[in-house]
């Protein structure tokens, strides 16, 4: 992982792992399945805003007040235009 500095090390490597028994995985799971339920609704309607902030009371969760990190590891699991996933759940329509 030489994209993240050293400092930076300690919080990506804090994520929860699907693969794991963490209640973290489940509760972003479960946030997943509603975007995908909700992927035509425009941005602005009370369900997409429900959603966002979800996302970004998890965000804070895991990522704290390190903003840079956050972009850099959204920018490090985005797929590249027309591949794949990278992050279960994270296709190029989840992300945007």
């Amino acid at each position: 992982m030489k994209r993240f500095t050293p400092d930076e090390l300690p919080i990506i490597e804090s994520l929860p792992r699907l693969e794991e028994n963490d209640p973290r995985a489940d509760e972003w799971i479960r946030l997943l399945r509603d975007i995908h339920g909700h992927l035509g609704e425009p941005p602005d309607s009370p369900a997409s805003r429900r959603l966002a902030e979800r996302l970004l009371e998890i965000e804070g969760q895991w990522f704290g007040d390190r903003e840079d990190v956050l972009e850099k590891y959204w920018e490090w699991i985005r797929p590249e235009p027309g591949g794949y996933e990278k992050v279960l759940g994270l296709d190029e329509e989840t992300m945007a």
